[in-house]
């Protein structure tokens, strides 16, 4: 939601993290159940339904960009952008300012 500006069921359930649609379902529900995600009808599909960042939820961008640029760095993950990691933390604050803004529209 916050990288990748995915907002639709589909749209998390075909990404890279190969999650199965019972446990997407689950985590959905706790997260709009903490307040964390709101969920509501598309306006050009009532079939469908967009999940979007509360208040709550967007106050958590600076914490997962620190765990990203953490991880990227300590972690020793293969297929971190080592270099856009360090673009990112020279202006931590403006990326989580563009990260938040986002996710606000």
């Amino acid at each position: 939601m916050v990288f990748q500006r995915m907002r639709y069921f589909k749209e998390f359930l075909s990404s890279d993290e190969g999650i199965a649609t019972n446990i997407l379902t689950d985590r959905l529900g706790r997260l709009e159940a903490t307040g964390i995600v709101t969920k509501r009808p598309d306006p050009d599909n009532g079939r469908q339904v967009i999940y979007t960042l509360t208040e709550k939820g967007i106050a958590l961008i600076p914490l997962l960009v620190e765990l990203v640029c953490w991880g990227a760095i300590h972690d020793g993950a293969p297929s971190a952008d080592i270099k856009a990691v360090r673009r990112i933390e020279k202006d931590k604050a403006r990326f989580v300012r563009k990260l938040e803004k986002g996710c606000r529209e």
